[in-house]
């Protein structure tokens, strides 16, 4: 029987005999994925689907094949979770594509799911980020005093929902060099400007993004490069 390997009718219901054709081929309890229809239909993109019935799962429900296709339903929690890895091992903000590959482990098509595109996950996780009640401001901190014995109200080591605030007030930029990964393939870390043997402090106002070789270069002294600390763009 002749076959055309592209459609002419793109009826709601045209797309939904393709999607029913495709699942039609699959193994008895093989899930029907978007990755797995990708693979197996010529005729006609995904993206023109999930246009037209807004999820996949939406167009999967309406061919009748919700049975078909099985996801696994990870909290909230765990998907900003996810995404600090990975924002933080880059040094800036992934795009969808990077979420499909170590070391993120929950993938791209879960955002999409959960928050309809990836742009109002990327504005969800910034919004969770930036949701954290903490004591570390200048107004907490002002009154401290830091004893020549360099006793600490805060620890050193700093969590992955600090650093990636500090990338993105930063820009994700050398505040001393100004080299940014993509562009010049550097490293960047999170450096207490004053130096936390010294008696600085893991807050905010006390930290900012150098590259590594900056960061090593600089040691234990105390580097302040003036910025507008207030500004945050989070590039997205």
């Amino acid at each position: 029987m002749f076959d055309l390997d592209f459609l002419i009718d793109f009826s709601d219901e045209a797309l939904l005999a393709e999607i029913r054709r495709v699942s039609s081929s699959l193994l008895e309890g093989e899930a029907l994925t978007m990755a797995v229809y990708k693979k197996l239909s010529p005729k006609v993109s995904y993206m023109t689907i999930l246009r037209r019935f807004g999820t996949w799962e939406n167009a999967l429900d309406r061919a009748g094949l919700r049975n078909r296709f099985k996801r696994r339903n990870h909290p909230e929690q765990k998907c900003y979770e996810n995404l600090e890895r990975v924002w933080v091992q880059l040094g800036r903000a992934p795009t969808y594509k990077e979420m499909f590959e170590p070391p993120s482990v929950i993938q791209g098509k879960t955002y999409l799911y959960k928050w309809g595109t990836w742009r109002k996950a990327l504005i969800a996780f910034v919004a969770y980020i930036n949701s954290e009640e903490t004591p570390q401001s200048v107004d907490a901190i002002k009154d401290w005093k830091i004893e020549p014995t360099t006793k600490h109200k805060t620890r050193r080591d700093i969590n992955d929902r600090l650093r990636v605030r500090v990338f993105v007030r930063d820009n994700h930029t050398c505040q001393i060099c100004g080299r940014v990964p993509g562009r010049d393939g550097v490293v960047l870390h999170v450096d207490h400007i004053k130096a936390y043997v010294k008696g600085g402090e893991t807050v905010m106002e006390n930290l900012q993004t150098l590259c590594s070789k900056c960061n090593l270069g600089k040691g234990d002294f105390d580097l302040y490069v003036e910025s507008d600390r207030e500004v945050i763009d989070v590039n997205i």
